[in-house]
């Protein structure tokens, strides 16, 4: 298979590679790290509830303490992100994974929930669902959470299945987008995003993963695919929305 164009960057590493197991070390970091920043978040936000608070203070003012309500959500929603992202890493773990891509993909996870962290703190006094973009929020969360784990699950078992070997696979939540799992995270980021009571950080974070993904994580995975389904490929593509269901 000829290797991804170097005009398309790839944070998947080796996926045009044959498939060797993991680089020693790079799951159990990938899992430590991933944990390690879920502890910070609650010790930031909930252990020493004051902490973000008081070091705000001085650029902000004096800061209304986080509404309880939004704050055990939005808790939840990370615990629930993380747990998410280990589950689905240890289950369908098909990569070449290196230990860079461990610490990278969690550094990244962590800016992004600290930002959301500093901004619910900024901005999360206010009632939960006194605000539309709450219920949004909510939304947003589950379907995003619906799309990217069953879809991971619905692929994964019509791949175990040898029978299927070679066939790509369009049935399930890929008959509605190309990319359901891209999709759904691109919403629950979101709605996580929304519910620090910041509907500016929402909409940022939504459009965003929207761009990252149709110009990087889209383009590659579609090259690599076209590549090993050429016939396949082709006929779903014209068939089916790229990101959006029914719509892109």
């Amino acid at each position: 298979m000829p290797p991804i164009s170097p005009k398309l960057r790839d944070n998947i590493p080796g996926r045009d590679a044959p498939l060797r197991p993991p680089e020693p070390g790079s799951v159990p970091l990938f899992i430590f790290l991933r944990l390690v920043s879920f502890v910070i978040q609650f010790h930031l936000l909930v252990w020493n509830g004051s902490y973000l608070s008081n070091a705000l203070t001085p650029i902000f003012g004096t800061l209304q303490p986080i509404n309880s309500d939004r704050l055990n959500l939005h808790i939840s929603f990370v615990l629930v992100a993380v747990l998410r992202q280990i589950l689905l890493f240890l289950g369908y773990l098909n990569t070449n994974w290196t230990i860079s891509a461990s610490i990278g993909v969690c550094g990244f996870n962590f800016v992004v929930e600290l930002i959301n962290a500093i901004l619910l703190t900024l901005c999360g006094s206010s009632t939960l669902f006194s605000s539309p973009f709450d219920v949004l929020a909510v939304i947003l969360f589950g379907l995003g959470m619906l799309f990217d784990v069953v879809s991971e699950w619905q692929r994964q078992g019509f791949k175990n299945d040898t029978k299927n070997k070679g066939v790509m696979f369009t049935g399930g939540l890929f008959s509605l987008t190309m990319h359901p799992n891209y999709f759904g995270y691109t919403l629950w980021r979101g709605g996580v995003a929304l519910l620090s009571g910041s509907a500016v950080w929402g909409l940022v974070t939504l459009a965003f993963f929207t761009n990252d993904f149709l110009t990087r994580g889209i383009p590659v995975l579609q090259k690599h695919m076209k590549e090993k389904y050429p016939d396949q490929f082709t006929k779903y593509s014209k068939e089916t929305a790229k990101f959006f269901p029914f719509l892109y």
